[in-house]
């Protein structure tokens, strides 16, 4: 009993590990594409401007 709880605790450390390391990237991808989308609107507030200035 004692080496199955070891086995246990091993594999939910991995486990853990491997978890922290996927909400990481998930993290890192939100931050892109959350800059991707204040960089996009951006853009369009510009050319926006830009059209109403022209006319």
């Amino acid at each position: 009993m004692w080496r199955h709880n070891e086995g246990y605790d091993i594999a939910v450390s991995v486990g853990s590990r491997l978890a922290a390391q996927r909400a990481q990237m998930l993290r890192v991808f939100a931050e892109r594409v959350s800059g991707f989308g204040r960089g996009l609107a951006v853009t369009a507030h510009a050319m926006a401007l830009y059209l109403v200035a022209g006319r």
